[in-house]
């Protein structure tokens, strides 16, 4: 992308998953954007990276570094309209999905899961609407409804 796109628009500092806030926000500001079928974007996995480190402290704080960048984005979200917010509830949606698949598969703890939801419903986040985004999004939705 071009420099000039970014204007005061930065990383927000001390958080997990700054990427994860910062590059929807990057694409509300393009005129343009182009899409591919190529796989352009690989994870490497490393020891010790945010990613592979499993100790409860540092699980939990990606989980909570996970709430502040959806109610950042949901704070976003409330301030545009049309297309835009549209864009940006869809963003907020599939992280949802992807912040209660990690609170699964790291904390393996339905005390967290309930938790943790109860949370997201605090803040309107949850449950996850039905819409179909993709199939994978649409099953996952369906499911947490049967469980919650």
């Amino acid at each position: 992308f071009r420099k000039e796109i970014l204007g005061g628009l930065r990383f927000k500092v001390g958080i997990y998953h700054e990427d994860a806030l910062f590059t929807p926000q990057l694409m509300l500001r393009a005129r343009t954007l182009s899409t591919t079928k190529s796989e352009a974007y690989f994870y490497r996995q490393h020891p010790g990276t945010i990613m592979s480190t499993r100790d409860v402290i540092h699980i939990q704080r990606r989980l909570d570094d996970s709430v502040i960048v959806l109610k950042e984005l949901q704070q976003l979200s409330r301030s545009l309209i049309g297309k835009e917010r549209q864009a940006i509830e869809r963003c907020i949606d599939q992280q949802v999905m992807v912040y209660i698949y990690y609170i699964v598969v790291l904390t393996h703890s339905y005390h967290d899961l309930r938790h943790r939801t109860s949370e997201l419903r605090a803040y309107g986040m949850f449950p996850m609407p039905l819409k179909r985004y993709t199939y994978k999004y649409l099953i996952f939705a369906l499911a947490t409804r049967l469980i919650f």
